[in-house]
């Protein structure tokens, strides 16, 4: 089994250094614990570190209208005190399938609070491939996000 790892390991330096990718296993999607973990670990950092949070999205995220660049991704969590996260689990959506669910508290600069309902799709970065890895919450990324009512799948 060393040498079977060994092997895989080996590929997988090769291939990196050449530019190709091999998948050795299908990360799939994280599991509800890492899930939670990483929607957490994502909002407890936005508002004080933009950037990094910025580092935990896809570029498909990145490149959604309403996001407005990293510069407008900075702008709007600048005007965030803090970010809480409750009443998280799996989506109950049926056009969202493997999406999880949570209520996000947002308490601003002023010290308004909402605390609106959203749901999210998650993906595994390409390093939980690698054979040595596994989707752990550090590595994965945030894809979409959605603002929804709890109402519509009650």
């Amino acid at each position: 089994m060393k040498i079977l790892s060994a092997v895989a390991g080996l590929i997988g330096i090769l291939g990196g250094a050449l530019g190709i990718w091999v998948y050795f296993s299908d990360a799939g999607a994280p599991d509800e614990n890492q899930a939670q973990l990483f929607v957490e670990s994502y909002y407890r950092t936005a508002p004080g570190s933009p950037s990094d949070s910025w580092n935990m999205t896809t570029a498909s995220y990145r490149d959604q209208a309403l996001v407005g660049g990293l510069d407008g991704y900075t702008q709007y969590w600048g005007g965030m005190r803090s970010v809480t996260v409750d009443d998280f689990g799996l989506s109950m959506d049926p056009l969202r399938e493997g999406w999880w669910k949570a209520r996000v508290s947002f308490r601003d600069n002023s010290g308004k609070v909402t605390r609106p309902y959203f749901q999210f799709q998650l993906v595994c970065s390409w390093q939980a491939k690698l054979p040595w890895n596994h989707c752990d919450s550090d590595h994965v990324l945030l894809n979409k996000v959605r603002q929804y009512n709890p109402a519509e799948f009650e």
